[in-house]
């Protein structure tokens, strides 16, 4: 969800370092919103716990069939990220709220991108990219964000460029 999201990129370094659990879809946090418990996959796929030792954010595996698969894709993962060169992608999916919006903005990442469907009032133009979508959704479907190069932006080179 968003607001785990934000607060996954709030202390990256400490949530990449912390231990990565498993929890029952049950036990989710998130189970009783819509976007989740309405989702017709929820419970096929395994649901991380991430801690930094202060707080804990969840993390669905949603392409992952069970907890080992997921596991060992994100051990895989983590050890791959260049600290140096990164860029933080965000969207208005998953209960995203002007709060969020705005702690995204606020997150000392150089390199951040936001996309969205929606035309928000005082629309950081700095880091947003609306992508008008059809049929109309109240969020960003993501077979809409871009990948690769498109007439919003050109990921491919932006990733490049870092």
């Amino acid at each position: 969800m968003a607001k785990d999201y934000i607060e996954f990129l709030s202390d990256l370094k400490g949530y990449i370092e912390g231990k990565l659990t498993f929890i029952q879809p049950e036990d989710s946090r998130w189970k009783d919103y819509e976007e989740v418990g309405g989702d017709k996959r929820f419970g096929t796929y395994p649901i991380g716990l991430l801690s930094n030792g202060k707080n804990t954010v969840e993390i669905f595996f949603l392409h992952y069939d069970n907890e080992k698969e997921a596991y060992d894709k994100w051990m895989r993962r983590i050890k791959r990220i260049n600290w140096k060169r990164i860029l933080v992608k965000f969207n208005d999916q998953n209960g995203c709220t002007k709060r969020d919006l705005k702690q995204f903005n606020n997150l000392p990442y150089a390199n951040k991108i936001f996309f969205t469907c929606n035309k928000w009032s005082n629309f950081p133009n700095k880091n947003g990219i609306y992508i008008k979508q059809f049929p109309k959704s109240k969020t960003i479907r993501a077979s809409y964000e871009p990948f690769g190069k498109n007439s919003k932006v050109n990921i491919t080179k932006i990733l490049n460029s870092l």
